[in-house]
């Protein structure tokens, strides 16, 4: 990644990706179900969570571990992302997780930690 800044590579995906939406909805003629969508507090409050937490700080760190270390050991890096969320559908959802999947789980972290210290 040489000395590209990680937040100034961010930002320029989501504008593309701005761009591209609003590309598709000129196209597709839908731009007045967006309003319905900016009426509801609840529902820009989502947006902003989702997109703080996915677009943001998933690009943002997933550059980071690429900078950091090989391109091999962040992808698998990003690859736990649905293991790590095992806890929180725990939590959060009371969804009923069995010991396969956290055996499963704790195994596929143990691989990654021993990628990443090799």
């Amino acid at each position: 990644m040489g000395d590209l800044n990680i937040l100034v590579a961010t930002q320029v995906r989501i504008i593309a990706g701005i761009i591209g939406l609003i590309i598709i909805f000129i196209i597709n003629k839908e731009f007045y179900k967006l309003k319905s969508v900016f009426k509801s507090k609840k529902v820009m409050i989502s947006i902003f969570i989702g997109s703080l937490f996915g677009s943001t700080f998933g690009v943002v760190f997933s550059l980071l571990a690429i900078k950091h270390t090989t391109v091999g050991v962040a992808s698998t890096i990003m690859a736990l992302a649905p293991i790590l969320v095992i806890p929180i559908s725990i939590k959060v959802f009371d969804e009923k997780v069995d010991r396969k999947a956290i055996l499963g789980a704790f195994i596929a972290i143990l691989g990654v930690t021993m990628l990443v210290f090799a």
